[in-house]
């Protein structure tokens, strides 16, 4: 009976001796509870996108089992008040939040290069654009007819807006410098002019803006024919249409200009596994699969080459634009960047030529 208890041992001794003198191995990604403040002040036009990061955890958390992200909503105001007593793992603000804090660098991800922070400390997952919106109803009353297509060429704009433009935009953000990169359609069919094709007016120095206190309404109510304004608004005029509080109206790409952004950061910490962690979710808000997601909101995804609002002509010219020609306005610059369009659409070249300077630097 003695000798197979022996073999036993013998089997077993090996294992036993490792047990015995092995240390548990260290968990090699990160585990536990991650905080993360969303800024709420940026409205995109269509769900929130507090719903929009909530799905967005609930996905990521089901693929990392032992991950938790605990958001927290507030307002500017309240987090420049908070960040100087205590600071979450990740903070997503809109481009108009200049938070007080320091941003821990994020590997480099394919993401519209006019939109990345300049040091790779913060990702843009959300993008808006600006839009113009056309009263066809006042076109017809006046022989005018309204262009098809994506974009709306300088000399049928400027005929449009003789008869009152306004700009409309999200509170802290300005549609004004957007006219300076004005891209539309070529025109159709061969110019059988032997003189050449008539030269395109540059619109924004034909524009001369109607003072208003409430633009969209104005724009409803028809005592203005022409509406720059963000994509929510344009989303705002189309519900009012279906009210029959709006005129009929067409819409147009206006180019790749925006200062509207939402981004993430990580703040940095002392435990690498948890940065790497922070680090990959906000990896995660920039993949293709999420960024595609986008369109829910109303709004425009900061990676290009994706295929979004395949139905809609406008809001897919915006996007392209935003993606071959972008041109993003820092909100340190936007007082300057409208004194010079102010001075454009009053007939100053030199303020024109400036700000597009401004712009396509980047600011």
């Amino acid at each position: 009976m003695r000798r197979p208890l022996t073999l036993l041992l013998l089997a077993l001794s090996p294992w036993m001796l490792a047990s015995f003198f092995s240390r548990p191995q260290a968990p090699r990604t990160y585990r536990g509870i991650l905080t993360m403040w969303h800024i709420t002040d940026w409205r995109t036009g269509g769900s929130s996108i507090t719903a929009f990061l909530q799905r967005r955890i609930a996905a990521f958390e089901a693929e990392h089992p032992h991950v938790f992200i605990e958001l927290e909503t507030m307002s500017a105001a309240q987090a420049s008040i908070v960040l100087r007593e205590s600071s979450p793992d990740l903070i997503s603000y809109p481009s108009s939040f200049l938070p007080a804090a320091d941003f821990a660098p994020l590997p480099p991800q394919n993401i519209i290069p006019a939109f990345a922070h300049p040091d790779s400390r913060a990702y843009p997952y959300l993008l808006g654009g600006y839009c113009i919106m056309v009263n066809t109803e006042i076109l017809n009353e006046n022989g005018i007819d309204a262009p098809d297509g994506w974009g709306i060429r300088p000399d049928a704009l400027a005929a449009a807006a003789a008869y009152g433009i306004a700009f409309a935009a999200e509170p802290g953000y300005s549609p004004l410098p957007a006219p300076a990169l004005h891209a539309f359609p070529d025109a159709e069919g061969p110019n059988i002019n032997t003189w050449g094709a008539e030269p395109m007016p540059d619109i924004a120095l034909n524009l001369a803006p109607v003072s208003t206190d409430d633009p969209l309404a104005s724009f409803c109510s028809s005592d203005v024919c022409v509406l720059i304004a963000s994509h929510r608004q344009f989303g705002e005029v189309t519900s009012a249409f279906e009210q029959a509080d709006a005129p009929a109206f067409a819409v147009y790409a206006i180019g790749g200009y925006t200062d509207m952004a939402q981004y993430i950061s990580v703040i940095p910490g002392d435990n690498p596994l948890q940065q790497d962690m922070c680090a990959e979710f906000a990896s995660y808000l920039v993949s293709a699969r999420v960024q595609k997601k986008t369109s829910a909101l109303g709004v425009f995804p900061a990676v290009p080459g994706l295929e979004v609002y395949s139905d809609d002509a406008c809001r897919a010219a915006m996007y392209r634009l935003l993606c071959d020609s972008p041109a993003y306005a820092p909100p340190d610059n936007a007082k300057e960047m409208d004194r010079l369009a102010r001075e454009a659409f009053g007939g100053n070249k030199r303020a024109l030529r400036q700000l597009r300077r401004m712009l396509q630097k980047g600011g």
